[in-house]
């Protein structure tokens, strides 16, 4: 099987899921000959004042003992580690199983260590989810994705892994990307067309070639229903960089009929979304055999005289976009003040200057930049940088003060982080859950004792 795409895959462990989520691991391999010899792999401690969700403790088999092991290095070290191997990685395309997830995580952590949000436009996002949705759509009897607990179809990885591999997911970064890269390998032996055309669009002329095809055909996997696929097509381009108009045609679509009729009733029927397609899209154009298996006997003629003629409506095309950009353009309601939305791109002139000077400078320098942030989110990180790694060169009014604004994140009853009612909530979760072995049990009732202890003396907070 060749490869020419050269693909590098990524994943982290974290925290929690939600809001000012932190990276316990970050794992990195490339899919190259003897990949398990190439992964990887920076085991981050977390700040003292960073709880670890309950679930994330025990999903991650981890404990105390663990969570400040010798080769573990801080937030911020790790930081600095992650943003130097996504300025390193040569090979254009990153994988990403759920990239939504893991790109928010990697963005949400340079934020947090006055880092700029990575840049991916540089780069193609390969969605391994979208791999897998497709196999189990071109080959329903050959793959199930199931999970007996729900009585669902799931792509988590933890199904993938137990259907091909007969394994678990692992929750380690490194492992699991070897875990995805060798399911990966297993379905390119029984589905080799997704693999060929991944090679195909990695190419840019390529993808653009194949987006400008009349019709094509979206793999889709319901929960509840299972394995499908979807007619779209690209309408026009929209107004975000790498961002398409697409339309969604109905399968019952009948295409009898004059173009003219065609058109217009294609307008009444058809839904409008926008799709990111700088990345490995998996969509099958209308003249490959693929879509002609799934989709027998098109009318290829006319339907590329019928999508060229909408394509060309410039009146229709002006009043989708604006309907588009109605829906996209409210603001969206932020559940955190003190975290990163991508929205937010990248700092200031002025935070990209300070933060520089900040990462290149001695500890005291370090301290005499945090208050010079134009954004206030960005100098209160800076402090909790200084905080765990150079408390030395702050006065102890300074550290009260960072110390007393991370409690009070702490006590809040909302708030980005895990807080001590939260971690307390889950925690109930985990220990009533009859899934967990007496290991995960034990370790996590022993954490749970650390952070009792924290809650009632904080200063133990500035002994960690």
């Amino acid at each position: 099987m060749t490869n020419i795409n050269n693909i590098t895959y990524i994943d982290t462990e974290t925290t929690q899921l939600h809001g000012r989520v932190g990276i316990t691991e970050y794992g990195e391999v490339p899919d190259v000959k003897n990949f398990h010899n190439q992964k990887i792999l920076k085991r981050i401690k977390p700040n003292s004042t960073t709880i670890p969700d309950a679930v994330a403790v025990a999903v991650q088999n981890t404990s105390l003992e663990d969570l400040n092991a010798p080769d573990r290095v801080s937030e911020y070290e790790g930081a600095k580690f992650i943003d130097y191997r996504l300025k390193s990685i040569k090979n254009p395309t990153l994988a990403f199983h759920n990239s939504k997830f893991d790109l928010m995580v990697l963005n949400q952590n340079a934020f947090a260590n006055l880092f700029p949000p990575h840049r991916t436009s540089n780069k193609l996002i390969f969605e391994t989810m979208d791999y897998f949705r497709a196999a189990i759509a071109l080959r329903p009897d050959e793959f199930q994705f199931y999970k007996n607990e729900t009585g669902k179809h799931s792509l988590s990885l933890n199904t993938i892994c137990m259907e091909l591999q007969n394994e678990e997911e692992k929750h380690h970064a490194d492992e699991d990307c070897l875990t995805t890269i060798t399911s990966k390998h297993l379905v390119d032996k029984i589905v080799p067309e997704i693999n060929s055309l991944i090679n195909y669009v990695s190419i840019e002329a390529n993808r653009f070639e194949l987006l400008d095809s009349p019709l094509l055909m979206k793999p889709t996997l319901s929960n509840d229903y299972g394995p499908s696929t979807q007619l779209v097509s690209r309408l026009s381009n929209y107004d975000w960089n790498n961002w398409d108009m697409m339309i969604t045609i109905p399968d019952e679509f009948d295409w009898n009929g004059e173009v003219s009729e065609l058109v217009s009733e294609l307008k009444s029927k058809v839904k409008i979304s926008v799709m990111k397609t700088k990345g490995i899209v998996i969509l099958f154009p209308n003249n490959s055999n693929t879509f002609k298996k799934h989709y027998p006997n098109y009318p290829e003629g006319k339907i590329e005289h019928v999508i060229k003629t909408l394509r060309q409506d410039d009146a229709y095309i002006h009043a989708k976009k604006e309907e588009l950009r109605v829906k996209y353009s409210k603001p969206k309601e932020r559940d955190f003040s003190d975290i990163y939305y991508n929205e937010d791109g990248f700092h200031s002139a002025n935070d990209s200057y300070i933060s520089k000077l900040f990462h290149d400078s001695d500890s005291k320098t370090k301290n005499e930049l945090c208050n010079q942030f134009e954004d206030h989110r960005l100098g209160m990180n800076a402090k909790i940088i200084m905080l765990h790694n150079y408390r030395d060169v702050m006065t102890n009014k300074d550290i009260q003060n960072v110390l007393d604004y991370e409690l009070s994140e702490l006590e809040k009853p909302e708030a980005s982080r895990v807080t001590f009612e939260s971690f307390m909530k889950s925690f109930d979760e985990v220990n009533s859950d009859p899934k967990w072995s007496k290991e995960v049990i034990d370790n996590l009732n022993e954490y749970k004792a650390h952070v009792l202890a924290l809650k009632a003396n904080p200063k133990l907070f500035l002994e960690v």
